[in-house]
């Protein structure tokens, strides 16, 4: 049975910011994880990364991440008085095709391109308005 744990940034960070691994295992096994940050109270949280092992693979288990994630951002604004307003997400243009698509299937948009950050490709940016 899969089970979500949660390691939060330590030491704690200045204010209301965090910085949050959502890992979801299955005993010792990770089966995916994904690490969020946000800067306080502005109802903005930005996903750094989104990974799921190969093994277990279209499976759901990237969809129930990205939603715990969600939820762990709108309980965190939601403590502080706030609501989440969007979440941020950045994905390569060449080599996240797939990861793309995922984006898009789960609501987010694709809303700007960053040239000439990475070598050879650019960083596409995605949103997910949540108010």
């Amino acid at each position: 049975m899969a089970n979500f744990r949660i390691t939060a940034s330590q030491p704690p960070l200045v204010g209301d910011a965090i910085v949050e691994t959502v890992v979801l295992a299955d005993g010792q096994k990770v089966i995916g994880q994904a690490t969020w940050f946000t800067s306080g109270t502005d109802g903005h949280a930005s996903v750094l990364q989104v990974s799921v092992d190969p093994n277990f693979g279209r499976q759901g288990h990237g969809a129930a991440i990205v939603k715990k994630v969600i939820q762990r951002a709108k309980g965190h604004f939601e403590s502080r008085g706030g609501r989440l307003r969007r979440v941020t997400i950045n994905a390569e243009q060449k080599s996240q095709v797939v990861g793309r698509a995922f984006l898009t299937k789960l609501g987010f948009h694709h809303v700007g391109t960053l040239s000439n950050v990475l070598v050879k490709q650019d960083l596409m940016v995605y949103s997910l308005g949540c108010d």
